[in-house]
């Protein structure tokens, strides 16, 4: 009887399937299994607010308060977070773009603002974390420059 040998890590890829879904499809998913103590929590992505570094390992903060440490490095996070909403604002921390209510310049260096928390960001961060939101600052034409018709029949005359 053959014994199965098992796939080097590096064969596992695109064409690897997971119940029917490439990892490209799964990693789209919004769903994330955090391996625990005990296993493993799954959680939808939106629930992160936060993530920390902590040397070789990362703390993940929930929006409800509650939060988890892995033994996974930042980056490895970062990785699995891929993108939107979440952006990496400093070495030691992601964030949830859709948690941030404040960003404010204090002592010449800019940090977040989320409810319950305050995290830093890195100078050579700041400008791709503005290019996230939309500004005033993009809007071309002041707002008392504007043509707006004066007559109430002039908003009519196409119809």
């Amino acid at each position: 009887m053959k014994v199965p040998v098992p796939l080097p890590l590096a064969f596992i890829s695109s064409t690897h399937y997971l119940c029917g879904m490439t990892i490209e499809t799964a990693k789209k998913m919004d769903r994330i299994a955090w391996p625990v103590e005990s296993g493993y929590l799954i959680t939808d992505r939106t629930a992160i607010a936060y993530c920390q570094a902590k040397g070789s390992y990362t703390q993940i903060h929930f929006q409800n308060g509650a939060n988890i440490l892995i033994s996974r490095k930042i980056k490895v996070v970062e990785q699995l977070l891929c993108g939107t909403p979440f952006f990496r604002v400093h070495e030691s921390y992601i964030c949830n773009l859709t948690c941030i209510f404040k960003l404010l310049r204090k002592d010449g260096a800019w940090e977040v603002h989320l409810s319950d928390r305050t995290l830093p960001v890195a100078k050579a961060r700041h400008k791709a974390l503005m290019e996230c939101f939309r500004t005033i600052q993009e809007i071309k034409q002041p707002l008392h420059e504007s043509k707006m018709p004066i007559d109430e029949n002039d908003l009519f005359d196409n119809v």
